[in-house]
């Protein structure tokens, strides 16, 4: 990923996606599917409380049910990259990425179809939202 969007190119990323150009659009959670490591995981980030929902990273059965921060695999996956890219390309200040609280949930895997549970996953979160508790 880039660093630095010129205005130039964040305006052409807004126009595409029909994000406001010249204001900020409501600050909404984002949702989105990760690709990392030969695996497939769900993020959603609520830039309002500052917390990052890391869903189904992690596939072995001794990591079940982690949950607070783990700087080490959010720096891994680039999580700090796609917060700043996100925030940027709707105009909103979402603080300092270093300082998001990650809360994390993970189930046992079979290793083979992380892509399709990934992409179910985030469309449930979409039609019903996030069950936080």
């Amino acid at each position: 990923m880039a660093i630095n969007l010129s205005n130039m190119e964040l305006n052409d990323i807004r126009k595409y996606y029909f994000i406001p150009v010249h204001s900020a659009s409501p600050m909404l959670p984002v949702g989105f599917v990760v690709h990392h490591s030969a695996h497939f995981f769900i993020v959603i980030f609520n830039f309002e409380h500052h917390v990052a929902y890391v869903l189904g990273q992690h596939i072995s059965d001794d990591v079940m049910h982690v949950n607070g921060t783990d700087q080490d695999k959010w720096k891994a996956w680039r999580g700090p990259d796609y917060w700043t890219r996100i925030t940027a390309t709707h105009g909103w200040n979402a603080g300092d990425p270093n300082n998001v609280y990650i809360k994390t949930q993970n189930w046992e895997q079979n290793g083979v179809d992380c892509g399709p549970i990934a992409c179910t996953m985030l469309e449930q979160v979409l039609i019903a939202g996030l069950d936080i508790n």
